[in-house]
Protein backbone atom coordinates (compact mmCIF):
# COMPACT_ATOMS: atom_id res chain seq x y z
CA UNK A 1 0.00 0.00 0.00
CA UNK A 2 1.42 3.38 -0.93
CA UNK A 3 0.85 5.89 1.57
CA UNK A 4 0.06 9.33 -0.76
CA UNK A 5 0.90 12.35 1.27
CA UNK A 6 -1.91 15.25 1.14
CA UNK A 7 -0.77 19.31 0.35
CA UNK A 8 -1.26 19.82 4.06
CA UNK A 9 1.03 16.94 5.40
CA UNK A 10 3.65 17.99 2.49
CA UNK A 11 3.42 21.37 3.85
CA UNK A 12 4.29 20.18 7.59
CA UNK A 13 7.40 18.33 6.52
CA UNK A 14 8.68 21.09 4.33
CA UNK A 15 8.44 23.22 7.69
CA UNK A 16 10.06 20.45 9.35
CA UNK A 17 12.92 20.71 7.25
CA UNK A 18 13.31 24.52 7.02
CA UNK A 19 12.78 24.92 11.23
CA UNK A 20 15.78 21.80 11.19
CA UNK A 21 18.32 23.25 8.96
CA UNK A 22 17.11 27.43 10.46
CA UNK A 23 18.56 25.22 13.74
CA UNK A 24 21.90 24.32 12.29
CA UNK A 25 22.34 27.40 11.25
CA UNK A 26 21.99 29.23 14.82
CA UNK A 27 23.85 27.22 16.46
CA UNK A 28 26.92 26.08 14.13
CA UNK A 29 26.86 28.33 10.98
CA UNK A 30 27.82 31.84 10.50
CA UNK A 31 26.68 35.00 9.37
CA UNK A 32 29.54 36.51 7.38
CA UNK A 33 31.61 35.25 5.10
CA UNK A 34 35.04 36.48 7.29
CA UNK A 35 33.21 34.18 10.05
CA UNK A 36 35.28 35.50 12.88
CA UNK A 37 33.02 37.99 13.99
CA UNK A 38 30.33 36.61 13.32
CA UNK A 39 29.51 33.55 14.95
CA UNK A 40 26.87 34.32 17.06
CA UNK A 41 25.14 36.41 14.69
CA UNK A 42 25.53 39.50 12.51
CA UNK A 43 27.48 42.35 13.83
CA UNK A 44 24.83 45.13 12.74
CA UNK A 45 21.95 43.19 14.94
CA UNK A 46 23.85 44.38 18.07
CA UNK A 47 23.47 48.01 17.29
CA UNK A 48 19.30 47.09 17.57
CA UNK A 49 20.41 45.23 20.52
CA UNK A 50 22.03 47.61 21.73
CA UNK A 51 18.60 50.05 21.47
CA UNK A 52 16.82 47.68 22.45
CA UNK A 53 18.87 47.20 25.88
CA UNK A 54 19.05 51.10 26.98
CA UNK A 55 14.94 51.62 26.03
CA UNK A 56 14.51 48.71 28.71
CA UNK A 57 16.64 49.98 31.17
CA UNK A 58 15.06 53.41 30.99
CA UNK A 59 17.90 55.29 28.82
CA UNK A 60 15.66 56.03 26.01
CA UNK A 61 15.82 54.53 22.05
CA UNK A 62 19.48 55.92 21.90
CA UNK A 63 23.13 54.26 21.45
CA UNK A 64 24.32 56.01 24.21
CA UNK A 65 22.74 57.28 27.24
CA UNK A 66 22.19 61.03 26.45
CA UNK A 67 23.32 61.14 23.21
CA UNK A 68 19.96 61.07 20.69
CA UNK A 69 20.99 59.64 17.22
CA UNK A 70 18.92 57.30 15.23
CA UNK A 71 21.14 54.66 13.96
CA UNK A 72 19.45 51.55 13.38
CA UNK A 73 16.41 51.76 10.68
CA UNK A 74 14.13 49.06 11.99
CA UNK A 75 11.83 50.51 14.63
CA UNK A 76 9.91 47.65 14.48
CA UNK A 77 12.38 44.71 15.11
CA UNK A 78 13.66 46.85 18.07
CA UNK A 79 10.49 46.70 19.55
CA UNK A 80 10.01 43.44 18.90
CA UNK A 81 13.64 42.22 20.90
CA UNK A 82 13.18 45.57 23.84
CA UNK A 83 10.83 42.92 25.74
CA UNK A 84 13.38 40.21 26.10
CA UNK A 85 15.48 41.85 27.67
CA UNK A 86 13.12 41.88 31.25
CA UNK A 87 14.62 38.37 31.30
CA UNK A 88 17.77 38.00 29.32
CA UNK A 89 21.15 39.25 28.62
CA UNK A 90 24.36 39.16 26.61
CA UNK A 91 24.51 35.75 24.02
CA UNK A 92 21.34 35.11 25.30
CA UNK A 93 19.35 38.16 23.11
CA UNK A 94 20.59 36.44 19.61
CA UNK A 95 19.09 33.37 20.38
CA UNK A 96 15.78 35.25 21.28
CA UNK A 97 15.86 37.00 18.47
CA UNK A 98 16.67 33.65 15.94
CA UNK A 99 14.09 32.03 17.42
CA UNK A 100 12.17 35.16 16.48
CA UNK A 101 12.88 34.97 12.87
CA UNK A 102 12.67 31.25 12.62
CA UNK A 103 9.38 31.85 13.47
CA UNK A 104 9.03 34.95 10.73
CA UNK A 105 10.67 32.44 8.16
CA UNK A 106 8.06 29.63 9.09
CA UNK A 107 5.05 31.82 8.95
CA UNK A 108 6.61 33.44 5.25
CA UNK A 109 6.80 29.92 4.06
CA UNK A 110 3.46 28.70 4.67
CA UNK A 111 1.66 32.29 3.07
CA UNK A 112 3.95 31.27 0.05
CA UNK A 113 3.04 27.75 -0.24
CA UNK A 114 -0.70 28.73 0.16
CA UNK A 115 -0.08 31.41 -2.63
CA UNK A 116 1.50 28.69 -4.84
CA UNK A 117 -1.46 26.53 -3.97
CA UNK A 118 -3.82 28.84 -5.59
CA UNK A 119 -2.08 29.79 -8.41
CA UNK A 120 -0.32 26.23 -9.15
CA UNK A 121 -1.23 23.96 -7.26
CA UNK A 122 0.54 20.86 -9.25
CA UNK A 123 3.80 23.05 -8.81
CA UNK A 124 3.31 24.35 -5.23
CA UNK A 125 5.34 21.23 -3.11
CA UNK A 126 8.43 21.77 -5.44
CA UNK A 127 7.85 25.29 -5.70
CA UNK A 128 8.09 25.12 -1.43
CA UNK A 129 11.07 22.96 -1.63
CA UNK A 130 13.24 25.26 -3.72
CA UNK A 131 12.02 27.85 -0.33
CA UNK A 132 13.01 25.81 1.88
CA UNK A 133 16.45 24.79 0.43
CA UNK A 134 17.61 28.55 -0.29
CA UNK A 135 20.70 28.89 1.56
CA UNK A 136 20.62 32.32 2.30
CA UNK A 137 17.31 31.75 4.01
CA UNK A 138 18.91 29.75 6.70
CA UNK A 139 22.02 32.62 7.14
CA UNK A 140 19.62 35.41 7.35
CA UNK A 141 16.70 33.87 9.76
CA UNK A 142 20.45 32.97 11.88
CA UNK A 143 21.98 36.46 11.35
CA UNK A 144 19.99 37.81 14.64
CA UNK A 145 18.19 40.92 11.89
CA UNK A 146 15.12 42.09 11.23
CA UNK A 147 15.42 40.14 7.58
CA UNK A 148 13.25 37.30 8.17
CA UNK A 149 10.30 39.70 9.25
CA UNK A 150 11.20 42.59 7.08
CA UNK A 151 10.59 39.11 4.23
CA UNK A 152 7.35 38.14 6.29
CA UNK A 153 5.61 41.13 5.80
CA UNK A 154 6.52 41.85 2.43
CA UNK A 155 5.56 38.24 1.03
CA UNK A 156 1.78 38.81 3.05
CA UNK A 157 1.61 42.27 1.72
CA UNK A 158 2.44 41.15 -2.11
CA UNK A 159 -0.09 38.50 -1.69
CA UNK A 160 -2.90 40.19 -0.41
CA UNK A 161 -2.18 43.17 -2.58
CA UNK A 162 -3.09 40.61 -5.19
CA UNK A 163 -6.08 39.55 -3.49
CA UNK A 164 -7.36 43.11 -3.35
CA UNK A 165 -6.51 43.51 -7.29
CA UNK A 166 -8.62 40.61 -8.17
CA UNK A 167 -11.71 40.61 -5.44
CA UNK A 168 -12.03 44.57 -6.85
CA UNK A 169 -11.04 45.18 -3.19
CA UNK A 170 -12.98 43.19 -0.62
CA UNK A 171 -12.81 45.20 2.81
CA UNK A 172 -11.00 42.30 4.67
CA UNK A 173 -7.97 42.10 2.38
CA UNK A 174 -7.88 45.74 2.44
CA UNK A 175 -8.01 46.22 5.62
CA UNK A 176 -4.78 43.35 6.39
CA UNK A 177 -3.22 45.16 3.66
CA UNK A 178 -3.17 48.55 5.58
CA UNK A 179 -2.38 47.17 8.79
CA UNK A 180 0.37 45.53 6.53
CA UNK A 181 1.32 48.93 4.86
CA UNK A 182 1.83 50.33 8.30
CA UNK A 183 3.76 47.61 9.53
CA UNK A 184 6.23 47.88 6.55
CA UNK A 185 7.00 51.25 7.25
CA UNK A 186 7.65 50.89 10.64
CA UNK A 187 9.82 47.64 10.24
CA UNK A 188 12.48 49.52 8.00
CA UNK A 189 13.71 52.76 7.33
CA UNK A 190 12.79 51.78 2.87
CA UNK A 191 9.99 49.69 4.17
CA UNK A 192 7.32 52.81 2.71
CA UNK A 193 8.22 52.26 -1.23
CA UNK A 194 6.39 48.50 -1.26
CA UNK A 195 3.03 49.94 -0.13
CA UNK A 196 3.98 53.41 -2.62
CA UNK A 197 4.47 50.30 -5.45
CA UNK A 198 0.99 49.36 -4.55
CA UNK A 199 -0.38 52.68 -4.86
CA UNK A 200 1.57 52.74 -8.52
CA UNK A 201 -0.37 49.25 -9.09
CA UNK A 202 -3.96 50.16 -8.30
CA UNK A 203 -3.58 53.41 -10.54
CA UNK A 204 -2.71 51.08 -13.20
CA UNK A 205 -5.39 48.68 -12.82
CA UNK A 206 -7.72 52.19 -12.70
CA UNK A 207 -8.86 51.06 -8.92
CA UNK A 208 -8.68 54.42 -7.56
CA UNK A 209 -10.73 54.14 -4.55
CA UNK A 210 -8.13 51.80 -3.15
CA UNK A 211 -5.28 54.04 -4.45
CA UNK A 212 -6.24 56.65 -2.41
CA UNK A 213 -7.04 54.81 0.93
CA UNK A 214 -3.31 53.63 0.18
CA UNK A 215 -2.01 56.68 -0.42
CA UNK A 216 -3.95 58.35 2.69
CA UNK A 217 -3.11 55.99 5.39
CA UNK A 218 0.92 56.21 4.41
CA UNK A 219 1.00 59.55 3.92
CA UNK A 220 -0.54 59.82 7.51
CA UNK A 221 1.95 57.04 9.03
CA UNK A 222 4.93 58.79 7.34
CA UNK A 223 3.85 62.11 8.40
CA UNK A 224 3.62 60.71 12.13
CA UNK A 225 6.90 59.34 11.68
CA UNK A 226 8.56 62.51 10.89
CA UNK A 227 7.28 64.31 13.42
CA UNK A 228 7.96 62.04 16.22
CA UNK A 229 11.73 61.66 14.53
CA UNK A 230 11.91 65.09 14.51
CA UNK A 231 10.72 65.99 18.16
CA UNK A 232 12.44 63.11 19.99
CA UNK A 233 16.22 62.88 17.51
CA UNK A 234 16.00 66.33 15.40
CA UNK A 235 16.23 64.90 11.84
CA UNK A 236 13.98 64.35 9.44
CA UNK A 237 15.74 61.23 8.43
CA UNK A 238 17.25 58.26 9.80
CA UNK A 239 20.98 58.63 10.88
CA UNK A 240 21.67 55.54 8.71
CA UNK A 241 20.12 57.35 5.60
CA UNK A 242 22.89 59.92 6.04
CA UNK A 243 25.83 57.20 6.40
CA UNK A 244 25.14 54.60 3.76
CA UNK A 245 23.11 56.72 0.84
CA UNK A 246 26.35 58.51 0.20
CA UNK A 247 28.81 59.13 -2.30
CA UNK A 248 28.38 59.81 -5.93
CA UNK A 249 26.24 58.18 -7.79
CA UNK A 250 28.11 56.25 -10.81
CA UNK A 251 30.32 54.98 -7.88
CA UNK A 252 26.90 53.45 -6.51
CA UNK A 253 25.57 51.86 -9.17
CA UNK A 254 28.88 51.00 -10.90
CA UNK A 255 29.93 49.04 -7.29
CA UNK A 256 25.97 47.55 -6.89
CA UNK A 257 26.16 46.29 -10.79
CA UNK A 258 28.95 44.52 -9.91
CA UNK A 259 27.72 43.26 -6.89
CA UNK A 260 24.49 41.66 -8.46
CA UNK A 261 26.96 39.90 -10.91
CA UNK A 262 29.02 38.20 -8.18
CA UNK A 263 25.76 37.49 -5.86
CA UNK A 264 23.94 36.18 -8.91
CA UNK A 265 26.92 33.30 -8.92
CA UNK A 266 27.77 33.27 -4.72
CA UNK A 267 23.93 33.70 -3.25
CA UNK A 268 22.54 31.80 -6.13
CA UNK A 269 20.10 35.10 -7.26
CA UNK A 270 20.95 34.59 -11.11
CA UNK A 271 18.14 32.00 -12.23
CA UNK A 272 15.59 33.80 -10.09
CA UNK A 273 16.96 37.32 -11.47
CA UNK A 274 16.27 35.55 -15.16
CA UNK A 275 12.85 34.25 -14.08
CA UNK A 276 11.66 37.39 -12.59
CA UNK A 277 12.76 39.29 -15.90
CA UNK A 278 11.65 36.80 -18.34
CA UNK A 279 8.11 36.75 -16.89
CA UNK A 280 8.20 40.25 -16.21
CA UNK A 281 9.03 40.68 -20.25
CA UNK A 282 6.27 38.19 -21.20
CA UNK A 283 3.64 41.04 -18.97
CA UNK A 284 5.27 43.86 -20.17
CA UNK A 285 5.11 42.50 -24.26
CA UNK A 286 1.11 42.73 -23.79
CA UNK A 287 1.74 46.52 -23.82
CA UNK A 288 2.34 46.53 -27.75
CA UNK A 289 -1.37 45.56 -27.84
CA UNK A 290 -2.76 48.67 -25.64
CA UNK A 291 -2.51 50.13 -22.76
CA UNK A 292 -5.88 47.92 -21.05
CA UNK A 293 -3.75 44.77 -22.19
CA UNK A 294 -0.81 45.40 -20.03
CA UNK A 295 -3.86 46.62 -17.06
CA UNK A 296 -4.44 42.65 -17.29
CA UNK A 297 -1.47 41.31 -17.57
CA UNK A 298 1.06 42.92 -14.82
CA UNK A 299 1.33 41.69 -11.64
CA UNK A 300 2.11 43.48 -8.40
CA UNK A 301 4.93 41.37 -7.27
CA UNK A 302 6.88 41.52 -10.73
CA UNK A 303 6.39 45.04 -10.84
CA UNK A 304 7.20 45.86 -7.26
CA UNK A 305 10.56 43.39 -8.06
CA UNK A 306 11.52 45.99 -10.90
CA UNK A 307 11.86 48.57 -9.04
CA UNK A 308 12.94 47.28 -5.67
CA UNK A 309 16.08 46.15 -7.73
CA UNK A 310 16.28 49.81 -9.32
CA UNK A 311 15.79 51.04 -5.64
CA UNK A 312 18.67 48.60 -4.81
CA UNK A 313 21.06 49.70 -7.42
CA UNK A 314 20.79 53.14 -6.80
CA UNK A 315 21.91 53.01 -3.03
CA UNK A 316 24.98 51.13 -3.83
CA UNK A 317 23.67 47.86 -2.81
CA UNK A 318 24.59 46.48 0.38
CA UNK A 319 27.50 45.94 3.07
CA UNK A 320 25.53 42.27 3.89
CA UNK A 321 25.43 41.16 0.45
CA UNK A 322 22.16 39.83 -0.61
CA UNK A 323 20.15 40.54 2.37
CA UNK A 324 17.43 42.78 0.59
CA UNK A 325 17.63 40.63 -2.06
CA UNK A 326 16.00 37.82 -1.13
CA UNK A 327 12.54 38.75 -2.14
CA UNK A 328 14.16 38.14 -5.13
CA UNK A 329 13.81 34.11 -4.73
CA UNK A 330 10.12 33.52 -3.78
CA UNK A 331 8.92 36.09 -6.68
CA UNK A 332 11.13 34.14 -9.24
CA UNK A 333 9.97 30.59 -8.09
CA UNK A 334 6.34 32.08 -8.44
CA UNK A 335 7.72 33.36 -11.91
CA UNK A 336 8.73 29.92 -12.61
CA UNK A 337 5.36 28.07 -11.86
CA UNK A 338 3.27 30.24 -13.91
CA UNK A 339 5.90 30.39 -17.02
CA UNK A 340 5.60 26.62 -16.93
CA UNK A 341 1.95 26.58 -16.53
CA UNK A 342 1.60 29.36 -19.74
CA UNK A 343 4.00 27.04 -21.72
CA UNK A 344 2.44 24.08 -20.49
CA UNK A 345 5.58 22.30 -20.50
CA UNK A 346 6.03 18.37 -19.28
CA UNK A 347 7.99 17.62 -17.07
CA UNK A 348 9.36 20.95 -16.56
CA UNK A 349 9.33 21.90 -12.91
CA UNK A 350 11.19 18.47 -11.41
CA UNK A 351 14.05 19.12 -14.08
CA UNK A 352 14.53 22.75 -13.11
CA UNK A 353 14.39 21.83 -9.70
CA UNK A 354 16.71 19.71 -9.58
CA UNK A 355 19.06 21.99 -11.37
CA UNK A 356 18.37 24.84 -8.55
CA UNK A 357 18.98 22.15 -5.78
CA UNK A 358 22.32 21.15 -7.51
CA UNK A 359 22.98 25.22 -7.20
CA UNK A 360 22.04 25.39 -4.03
CA UNK A 361 24.32 22.33 -3.17
CA UNK A 362 27.08 24.10 -4.52
CA UNK A 363 26.48 26.99 -2.34
CA UNK A 364 26.46 25.31 0.45
CA UNK A 365 29.90 23.80 -0.46
CA UNK A 366 31.48 26.85 -1.08
CA UNK A 367 29.86 29.63 0.80
CA UNK A 368 32.44 29.98 4.38
CA UNK A 369 28.80 30.97 5.88
CA UNK A 370 27.97 27.01 5.94
CA UNK A 371 31.55 26.05 7.97
CA UNK A 372 29.70 24.50 10.44
CA UNK A 373 31.28 23.71 13.81
CA UNK A 374 30.07 24.02 17.73
CA UNK A 375 33.24 24.87 18.34
CA UNK A 376 32.71 28.34 17.20
CA UNK A 377 34.83 31.44 18.40
CA UNK A 378 33.24 34.92 18.01
CA UNK A 379 36.32 37.30 18.12
CA UNK A 380 33.84 40.78 18.62
CA UNK A 381 32.43 39.44 21.47
CA UNK A 382 35.34 38.67 23.12
CA UNK A 383 37.14 41.96 22.94
CA UNK A 384 33.98 43.58 24.33
CA UNK A 385 33.86 41.25 27.50
CA UNK A 386 37.16 42.19 27.69
CA UNK A 387 37.57 45.34 27.85
CA UNK A 388 33.93 45.74 29.72
CA UNK A 389 36.50 43.63 32.14
CA UNK A 390 39.91 45.72 31.87
CA UNK A 391 38.93 49.05 30.56
CA UNK A 392 35.84 49.91 32.50
CA UNK A 393 34.11 53.32 32.02
CA UNK A 394 36.59 53.83 28.93
CA UNK A 395 35.17 55.60 25.73
CA UNK A 396 35.52 53.01 22.82
CA UNK A 397 35.96 54.43 18.81
CA UNK A 398 35.19 51.41 16.73
CA UNK A 399 33.97 51.01 13.08
CA UNK A 400 32.42 47.74 14.59
CA UNK A 401 29.66 49.15 16.30
CA UNK A 402 27.64 46.22 17.09
CA UNK A 403 28.82 43.68 19.56
CA UNK A 404 31.97 45.27 20.86
CA UNK A 405 29.43 48.85 22.42
CA UNK A 406 27.07 45.86 22.87
CA UNK A 407 29.40 43.51 25.13
CA UNK A 408 31.43 46.23 26.44
CA UNK A 409 28.84 48.33 27.69
CA UNK A 410 30.93 51.42 27.23
CA UNK A 411 29.99 54.98 25.79
CA UNK A 412 31.03 54.23 21.73
CA UNK A 413 32.23 56.34 19.02
CA UNK A 414 30.66 54.57 15.64
CA UNK A 415 33.49 55.35 13.31
CA UNK A 416 31.35 55.10 10.30
CA UNK A 417 28.68 57.12 11.40
CA UNK A 418 25.52 54.96 11.72
CA UNK A 419 25.17 56.21 15.34
CA UNK A 420 26.91 59.33 15.30
CA UNK A 421 25.30 62.44 13.06
CA UNK A 422 28.27 64.33 12.60
CA UNK A 423 30.62 61.65 10.57
CA UNK A 424 26.73 60.66 8.94
CA UNK A 425 26.48 64.18 7.40
CA UNK A 426 30.22 64.40 6.05
CA UNK A 427 30.22 64.75 2.31
CA UNK A 428 31.84 61.22 0.90
CA UNK A 429 34.18 61.92 -2.26
CA UNK A 430 34.49 58.10 -2.89
CA UNK A 431 31.86 54.57 -2.16
CA UNK A 432 32.22 51.91 -0.03
CA UNK A 433 29.09 50.26 0.86
CA UNK A 434 28.44 51.14 4.51
CA UNK A 435 31.88 52.41 5.09
CA UNK A 436 32.27 55.80 3.17
CA UNK A 437 31.99 58.08 6.17
CA UNK A 438 35.01 58.39 8.51
CA UNK A 439 36.49 61.53 10.21
CA UNK A 440 39.46 60.80 12.17
CA UNK A 441 39.84 64.14 13.54
CA UNK A 442 36.86 64.61 14.56
CA UNK A 443 37.29 61.10 16.54
CA UNK A 444 40.94 62.32 18.08
CA UNK A 445 38.91 65.47 19.29
CA UNK A 446 36.50 62.99 21.21
CA UNK A 447 39.85 61.74 22.83
CA UNK A 448 38.62 58.10 23.51
CA UNK A 449 40.85 55.98 25.97
CA UNK A 450 40.42 53.08 23.08
CA UNK A 451 40.15 52.82 19.32
CA UNK A 452 39.51 49.77 17.72
CA UNK A 453 40.46 48.85 13.86
CA UNK A 454 41.45 46.22 10.92
CA UNK A 455 44.94 46.44 10.90
CA UNK A 456 46.64 46.82 7.91
CA UNK A 457 50.95 47.48 8.51
CA UNK A 458 50.74 49.70 11.09
CA UNK A 459 47.61 51.70 10.25
CA UNK A 460 43.84 51.10 11.26
CA UNK A 461 40.83 51.28 8.75
CA UNK A 462 38.35 54.62 9.25
CA UNK A 463 41.65 56.56 8.31
CA UNK A 464 43.46 55.96 11.81
CA UNK A 465 47.20 55.63 10.25
CA UNK A 466 49.74 54.91 12.29
CA UNK A 467 51.29 58.48 11.81
CA UNK A 468 48.54 60.37 12.62
CA UNK A 469 47.66 58.51 15.80
CA UNK A 470 50.79 58.68 17.25
CA UNK A 471 50.45 62.49 16.59
CA UNK A 472 47.52 62.10 19.19
CA UNK A 473 48.80 60.21 21.72
CA UNK A 474 47.51 56.62 20.78
CA UNK A 475 49.48 53.19 20.67
CA UNK A 476 49.01 50.29 19.79
CA UNK A 477 48.31 48.37 22.71
CA UNK A 478 46.15 45.37 21.95
CA UNK A 479 45.87 42.50 18.91
CA UNK A 480 42.76 40.56 18.29
CA UNK A 481 42.69 37.02 16.28
CA UNK A 482 40.33 37.39 14.14
CA UNK A 483 40.19 33.57 12.54
CA UNK A 484 37.08 31.71 13.12
CA UNK A 485 38.59 29.07 15.54
CA UNK A 486 41.02 29.92 18.34
CA UNK A 487 42.44 26.39 18.73
CA UNK A 488 45.55 26.95 20.93
CA UNK A 489 45.60 30.79 20.61
CA UNK A 490 45.15 33.28 23.20
CA UNK A 491 42.16 35.43 21.74
CA UNK A 492 43.52 39.09 22.88
CA UNK A 493 47.54 39.94 23.01
CA UNK A 494 49.23 42.82 24.56
CA UNK A 495 51.67 43.87 22.05
CA UNK A 496 52.86 47.16 24.03
CA UNK A 497 57.05 47.37 23.08
CA UNK A 498 57.09 44.78 20.20
CA UNK A 499 58.57 46.08 16.90
CA UNK A 500 56.88 46.26 13.91
CA UNK A 501 58.27 43.40 12.10
CA UNK A 502 56.87 41.54 15.81
CA UNK A 503 53.63 42.71 15.35
CA UNK A 504 53.75 41.60 11.31
CA UNK A 505 54.37 38.33 12.45
CA UNK A 506 51.32 37.74 14.91
CA UNK A 507 49.09 39.78 11.85
CA UNK A 508 50.31 37.00 9.72
CA UNK A 509 49.01 34.62 12.34
CA UNK A 510 45.28 35.65 12.55
CA UNK A 511 45.92 39.06 14.84
CA UNK A 512 44.45 41.08 12.65
CA UNK A 513 42.35 43.53 14.75
CA UNK A 514 43.92 45.93 16.66
CA UNK A 515 43.04 48.58 19.86
CA UNK A 516 44.71 51.69 20.48
CA UNK A 517 44.87 53.41 23.78
CA UNK A 518 45.73 56.50 25.00
CA UNK A 519 49.29 56.84 26.56
CA UNK A 520 48.24 58.26 29.55
CA UNK A 521 46.06 55.33 30.13
CA UNK A 522 46.96 51.69 31.63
Amino acid sequence: MVLRLGPIHKKYILIIILVSICLIQVVAGYSHRDLCANALGADDAFISYRYAQNLMEGNGLVFNPGQRVEGYSNFLYVLMVAPAFLFLGGSSIYFYSSLLNILAIVVTFHLFYNYMMSVAPKQSFLAGLLFCLYPSFWVWTASGMETAVVLLLQIAFIVTVARCSTDHGEDRNQRFALILSVLLVLIRADGFILPFIAIIYFVIKRQYKIAGVFGAVLGLTLICILILRYFYYHDLLPNTVYAKVSGPLIARVSYSLQLLLVLGTLAGLMPFLYLVILNSGIELKSISKNLDALRESISFENLFILIWIAYWIFIGGDVYYERFLLIVVPIGIIALAKIINAFDIPGAMPFISILIIIMYASIVLSDPRFSYSLAKYDCWQELGEYLAENHPGEVVATGAAGKIPYYSGLASIDMYGLNDKYIAKQQASTFVAGHSKFAPDYVFAQKPGLITGWLVGSNLDAGMTSEVYEKNGYRLTYLVFMRPNLGSNDPIINVTGLDFEDIQAFAEQGYAYAVLTRQNIR
